[in-house]
Parts: structure tokens; sequence; C-alpha cells
């Protein structure tokens, strides 16, 4: 499967740990919530930078204050109809102030794109699209209804900006 930021292909440097494997510092591991809670003190004491993948049942909440050690946070989408990883991205891109990776891996589709980085996410792991039709997706709209966390400024803001201006 391609890995796509910010609409180009790039190298998956993630790896997650084997059944049965405990985890002992490795970079760049993925792990699960549990394991990521279960291994928590070791983490913090070893300095051992890692990536949480959440799925969508778990509590987004239990991260909060302990996302120093963690680069990468992947949100699941089993179904392209199931938008819980939107809102899972927002809460730890808003509310806990996360400047790492998020990443949506599952069933994506292209038109979901645009709304992803607009939720926060950096980075798609998804194969419904070409690298070329990923990019496209992301430059099809230039003016929002919603406010969200990537640049563009939502249409009532842009219209009270020029009624203000005119005045």
């Amino acid at each position: 499967m391609p890995l796509i930021k910010n609409g180009t292909e790039i190298e998956n440097e993630w790896n997650s740990l084997a059944e049965g494997q405990s985890f002992e510092g490795q970079p760049n591991t993925l792990l699960s919530l549990q394991e990521f809670h279960d291994n928590y003190e070791a983490i913090k004491d070893s300095n051992s930078i890692v990536g949480v993948a959440l799925t969508v049942d778990d509590e987004v909440d239990s991260l909060e204050g302990k996302l120093d050690q963690v680069a990468l946070v992947t949100v699941h989408f089993p179904s392209f109809a199931d938008g819980r990883g939107f809102s899972q991205a927002r809460l730890v891109r808003e509310r806990f102030a996360f400047t790492g990776e998020i990443r949506a891996v599952g069933h994506i589709i292209r038109d979901q794109y645009l709304y992803l980085v607009r939720s926060g996410v950096d980075s798609v792991d998804a194969d419904r699209a070409t690298e070329a039709e990923w990019k496209a997706a992301i430059e099809e709209f230039d003016t929002f209804y919603q406010p969200a966390l990537n640049k563009g400024t939502a249409a009532y803001r842009l219209r009270h900006k020029r009624q203000a201006a005119a005045a």
C-alpha cells in the first residue's frame, strides 16, 4: 500500500510488534494503545520515541499527558462510511496539541483526503488511488464553510472580512 504524505508517496519507517514480541526500546515501533499503556514507564525511562495505533473503539482521552514520547498516531478507518477516525485525529491534534504525525489507515477513499487533512491528518496509508489522484484531491476546493485545523479560512470569516473592509 502506498503511504501518501503531502500528496507524495513516501516510505513507511514504522514497524509493529510481532505477536508475542515485547517492547524493548526499538526505534520507530508502532504500539497498540494497550501496548503503549502497558509499556509507558519503560518508554518514558528509556526516552524511546514510539507510535500509537488507535482503533475506532479506543479512548483518545487516555493519551492525555502521555504524548511527549509519541511521534506518530495512527487512526483506523474500518470502512469509508465510519467517521470516528476524523474525530480522533482532531481531538489528538487540537485537544492535546500533538505536533507529531497523524496517519489515517484502513478503508480510505480519495474523496476523504482533503477532509482528513482538515482534521489534522498528515499522511494516509491506503491503496485506493494513485499518487497523482491523492495530490489532485487536496487541491479540489479552496473555500470551506467549516473552520478546520489546516490553513484554509472558513467562508463566513472571509465574508465578514470583506464586509468589515467595505464599511
